[in-house]
């Protein structure tokens, strides 16, 4: 019997604090995008956070944050909340859907997205491969000299691979992709990594925020710099 009482009440307490996830998660979320990122011309986010985008392809921006924060303790002042953080930045995170947690809206379907870069890339190498005899006629503009077969099936693939790449680069003015906010001390304290595509090489930011009698406010704002040596 005392085994059961113990059990439901593990179970009582795992479901509240799922709950309180949740309802912190869905409360943040929609300030940094309504209320924060709205002042910096930004209305959405990822609809997902991707498992690789922040721990494989911008590898070198964590590296940038840890060295700065290594002797830091304006946003982490214990050594364990900073250990958790990176763990998470640097593992192949659980993939996290955020439309639990704010309107579809404000939502971009992040895997198309990435979709639209690959396609880009893809029909823009078609033509190359497709056609290597005559690349160099279409680089140099000799377009009489190209069959007419040759240079219909050319301007199809030139014209689908600009299409991808104008639709993702309009995603990406209204957009930014970011990690799971981190949450830590209570929830009174979030610290949240975004990456921009918009070919900056300012492309990811490092946001530290804490709670002001209920209401989130920015504390803090990291830009990688690459003049450091990693």
């Amino acid at each position: 019997m005392r085994n059961v009482i113990v059990l439901i009440f593990l179970l009582k307490t795992s479901v509240c604090s799922a709950q309180r996830d949740s309802v912190e998660m869905s409360n943040f979320l929609n300030f940094f995008v309504k209320d924060y990122q709205a002042t910096q011309g930004v209305s959405k986010i990822n609809n997902k956070v991707r498992p690789q985008t922040f721990s494989k392809t911008n590898l070198s921006y964590t590296n940038w944050y840890s060295i700065v924060l290594k002797n830091d303790t304006t946003v982490f002042k214990k050594e364990q909340d900073k250990k958790n953080f990176f763990a998470k930045l640097y593992e192949n995170a659980v993939e996290l859907n955020f439309a639990k947690y704010i309107s579809d809206t404000f939502l971009v379907d992040i895997d198309c997205f990435y979709a639209y870069d690959s396609l880009h890339v893809q029909y823009l190498n078609a033509i190359k491969k497709i056609f290597p005899n005559y690349q160099l006629l279409i680089n140099q503009n000799r377009l009489n000299e190209i069959p007419d077969s040759v240079l219909k099936i050319s301007k199809e693939y030139e014209k689908l691979s600009n299409d991808f790449f104008n639709k993702r680069r309009e995603l990406a003015k209204s957009m930014i992709e970011i990690t799971t906010p981190y949450f830590f001390e209570d929830y009174n304290k979030c610290v949240i990594v975004s990456y921009i595509h918009n070919y900056s090489r300012q492309n990811s930011k490092l946001y530290y925020f804490k709670k002001s009698h209920d209401k989130w406010e920015l504390q803090k704002l990291l830009f990688p710099d690459f003049n450091i040596d990693y």
